[in-house]
């Protein structure tokens, strides 16, 4: 499922300013600041559609924009509340993306909780585990999957595979 996705800008300072896009799935929100000797993109948070309507922009944002991101909002068809979350052990971390939006995730098992309009959905990314492997590298398992969106749901993402292949 694609909509058309709605972005705004605005300047934090001359040389940083925040870039947001909205999709179905929420505002992805990427940086560039120019201003610090690292320069250069960052991605500054993601939050769902439900988390900016109940607790505001997850950042500092003109408040013109956050009523025309809100007047966007709500003029949308709603949706169903769907979970998707990793199965079994709870990971440290998950990098993942979701519907091509890029989100990290710190001490969670849960990758989406808000609303979605029925329509085919992708997830894919990577868990991170505390511990290492017998190399020393961190335990990462790969997952991804498709699922279908019709009524309210909670998705449990059980097939994952070692990161790393010895």
């Amino acid at each position: 499922m694609t909509t058309p996705e709605d972005t705004w800008t605005w300047d934090l300072t001359p040389n940083h300013w925040i870039d947001l896009t909205l999709t179905e799935t929420g505002l992805s929100y990427m940086g560039t600041d120019w201003d610090c000797q690292s320069g250069g993109g960052y991605m500054a948070g993601f939050q769902t559609i439900r988390e900016f309507l109940d607790q505001g922009p997850l950042k500092e944002m003109p408040s013109d924009i956050a009523a025309a991101i809100r007047a966007v909002v709500e003029a949308r068809p709603v949706g169903h509340r769907v979970v998707v979350r990793i199965g079994g052990e709870q990971p440290d971390e998950i990098h993942c993306t979701f519907q091509s939006q890029s989100q990290i995730k710190f001490d969670t098992d849960v990758l989406f909780d808000g609303e979605l309009v029925d329509g085919s959905y992708t997830t894919s990314g990577i868990a991170v585990y505390p511990g290492a492997d017998a190399k020393g590298r961190r335990r990462m398992m790969l997952f991804e999957q498709t699922f279908e969106v019709t009524a309210p749901a909670e998705i449990t993402i059980g097939e994952l595979r070692p990161r790393f292949e010895d």
